[in-house]
């Protein structure tokens, strides 16, 4: 995503702009001048910055902070001439990307002897503070009630529940050649057993929702999710992904969804091969650029930060399909040479990786 590293979404190959904007969550302070009592010490030439989008991918996922001590060696031409780690964050990755940021974007004001510019140096405290918030929100939207301040544990699905055999891909679906996407709002009683099953988002085929829908009701199964330590019905949501094991274009297509869903997604093919699928983040889309965007990391789901939203919105902002207004959400793709039009306000999955530049 940032600097010599980036985000690639499975979107497209876009890499952001680590300077497309200001706005920073995390900051660089100069703490004290290296001893030199002959002379004026360094002094920023406007303030240091540490942009959200240069926080690098794997610290973000693995919800990594911390800070980093750094001397800052500058020249008499007020350049950095050199970087020394002092003392470390936890983090090798974001040590490298402190340091990086001293070399290339930090500027200063030279070190002055007897009115004369000379070498200098300066300490510099980096704190890396994550440019996410949780997705509180989203999870008390699912589940019913507010998660804020609760100790939440979701039901975690029982080992072999979730299997599937080649009869679980509806045969009159295969038939017709239907694909495509089902999201479904289950409620997992005290006891594990599902309670209750409703269609959030159709795939546009009533043999793929009625199928899955069944699935669910008569196979999985779960351990009990727990409110505060207590055993608790709560309500998750889970997705299927229908794929003809012919179909050339079905793997890379993105279909828009009412809601990011947060909880288990698989993929099921006809000819019966199965599989978990990978989603790492959710983006809405409005009629006209990205608004919101959630990451999955190991912390649970978090929201970007405004910063990291508007990179990604100007980064794909030529990719995006035109919108139109439809009733519901239907399948449509975000990406592709001719994108067809799409509702005026979509989620779409996407999956992340750290790309060398």
């Amino acid at each position: 995503m940032f600097a010599r590293y980036g985000a690639i979404f499975v979107l497209g190959a876009v890499i952001f702009d680590p300077l497309a904007t200001s706005a920073q969550t995390s900051s660089a302070t100069v703490v004290s001048d290296v001893q030199n009592s002959e002379a004026t010490p360094p002094a920023p030439a406007r303030p240091l910055i540490v942009p959200d989008t240069y926080y690098p991918v794997q610290s973000l996922l693995s919800s990594e902070e911390g800070h980093v001590a750094l001397k800052v060696n500058v020249g008499k031409d007020g350049k950095v001439s050199s970087v020394e780690r002092v003392m470390p964050s936890g983090s090798a990755r974001l040590d490298q990307v402190a340091m990086l940021l001293a070399r290339t974007q930090w500027q200063f004001k030279p070190a002055m002897k007897d009115g004369q510019a000379t070498e200098g140096a300066v300490n510099v405290d980096v704190a890396w503070k994550l440019p996410l918030r949780p997705a509180d929100d989203l999870l008390s939207d699912i589940m019913g009630f507010s998660t804020a301040g609760k100790s939440v544990v979701e039901p975690k699905a029982i080992p072999g529940a979730f299997h599937f055999t080649p009869g679980d891909y509806p045969y009159a679906a295969i038939q017709r050649g239907e694909q495509g996407e089902v999201a479904l709002r289950v409620a997992v009683g005290e006891d594990g057993t599902v309670a209750d099953v409703q269609l959030l988002d159709s795939s546009g085929s009533p043999r793929l929702d009625e199928g899955a829908s069944t699935l669910v009701k008569q196979r999985f199964r779960y351990e009990p999710g727990t409110v505060d330590g207590k055993p608790t019905s709560i309500p998750i949501t889970i997705m299927f992904k229908f794929v003809m094991s012919n179909s050339k274009t079905a793997q890379n297509v993105m279909f828009c969804h009412s809601r990011p869903i947060l909880g288990e997604s698989m993929s099921m093919v006809s000819d019966g091969s199965q599989g978990n699928l990978k989603v790492d983040e959710w983006l809405h889309v409005t009629a006209n650029a990205i608004d919101d965007v959630v990451l999955r990391t190991d912390n649970g789901w978090r929201h970007f930060s405004t910063p990291l939203i508007q990179a990604t919105s100007a980064a794909l902002a030529k990719s995006l399909a035109p919108s139109v207004v439809r009733g519901a959400p239907f399948t449509g793709s975000l990406i592709g040479g001719r994108p067809p039009a799409r509702p005026a306000s979509c989620w779409y999955r996407a999956e992340v990786a750290p790309v060398a530049k």
